[in-house]
């Protein structure tokens, strides 16, 4: 269940004590963090993340903060696929670019096995399967009452969707930039993620 304003900011008094509010300015000054920050797992997420972010780059993009937190738990989550973070943000990634055609962001469940198929045709059945499981418990996805998908928040969607065109640029790979319709936070991740 989400957090109500009133539970976030309890939780954060009781995670970080008389640090809460510097954590509840840095989470209200960022964009979207505020949202994000209703759900428990994502709060968690942005709490431990912004005490580091905070203290060793000062103002944080929100790029930067992103790529944090979802490496934070890419990297920490019990997988039980054999894929490293590079190739759970890959997919996750082609996700991004297959959820911004639909118009309701999201896809049946049935669609997350061909997904993968397509992807990485390589995989073993166990893998697949292994991954399609990972995913329906990834902290970045949810589920409505019909069994569709979508990534937890727009903002999430658009920051791997960012990455996704930065990785395909790099590639020389310049189709989904005419393609994908762009927004100001796209365009805002991508400026942020961009090396110097």
């Amino acid at each position: 269940q989400e957090f109500e304003r009133d539970q976030i900011a309890q939780y954060l008094q009781t995670r970080c004590g008389e640090d809460a509010k510097r954590v509840e300015t840095f989470i209200d000054s960022n964009y979207n963090l505020a949202d994000l920050s209703r759900r428990p797992v994502l709060l968690d997420m942005i709490v431990t993340t912004a005490s580091t972010l905070d203290t060793e780059l000062g103002a944080v993009g929100p790029g930067q903060l992103y790529r944090s937190y979802t490496d934070i738990w890419l990297d920490s989550n019990d997988w039980n696929t054999v894929l490293d973070v590079d190739a759970k943000t890959e997919f996750l990634q082609n996700l991004a670019v297959r959820l911004w055609d639909e118009p309701l962001r999201q896809i049946p469940s049935d669609e997350i096995p061909k997904l993968i198929s397509t992807w990485k045709p390589a995989l073993t059945a166990a893998e697949r399967e292994d991954l399609d499981r990972d995913l329906r418990t990834a902290a970045f996805l949810v589920r409505d009452a019909e069994g569709h998908y979508r990534f937890s928040n727009q903002s999430v969607l658009e920051y791997f969707l960012a990455r996704h065109l930065i990785a395909r640029a790099a590639l020389k790979q310049l189709e989904p930039w005419l393609t994908v319709t762009m927004t100001a936070e796209i365009y805002r991740f991508i400026q942020d993620l961009l090396p110097e």
